[in-house]
């Protein structure tokens, strides 16, 4: 396996682990997969909490799409996570679009490591 290869395989494993669900290092994952099971509104781009009534999480502010260096989004989120757990990955840049068509969000992760480095990995919205 590749070094592009090796990253790409652990920035999947960030992808698709929960924040919290890693007992070792709680911190560990992207919190979009938190809200798996939430309301999503396809015009706005944005989740909503199942329990309305409850205190919600700062997160439900946060828009799906949007490019990683803007801090109301979700793509942001996944850029300090890939940061921190993937040093092999320099100059990092995240991008989030969702296609009402698909029902699939799209995550484009940029940067240097090696080379110059892309992964495009894809999400169907429930």
């Amino acid at each position: 396996m590749s070094v592009t290869d090796s990253i790409k395989a652990f920035i999947d494993i960030i992808v698709s682990t929960p924040v919290g669900i890693f007992s070792a290092d709680p911190d560990f994952g992207f919190v979009f997969r938190n809200f798996r099971f939430q309301n999503f509104n396809e015009e706005k781009g944005v989740l909503y909490s199942v329990e309305p009534d409850k205190e919600v999480s700062e997160f439900y502010k946060y828009k799906i799409q949007g490019q990683g260096v803007n801090f109301n989004t979700f793509a942001h989120e996944l850029k300090i996570s890939i940061e921190k757990y993937e040093p092999r990955l320099r100059d990092v840049k995240v991008s989030m679009e969702y296609s009402s068509v698909n029902r699939v969000i799209d995550i484009i992760v940029t940067g240097k490591a090696s080379d110059d480095f892309e992964h495009k990995i894809n999400i169907h919205v429930w």
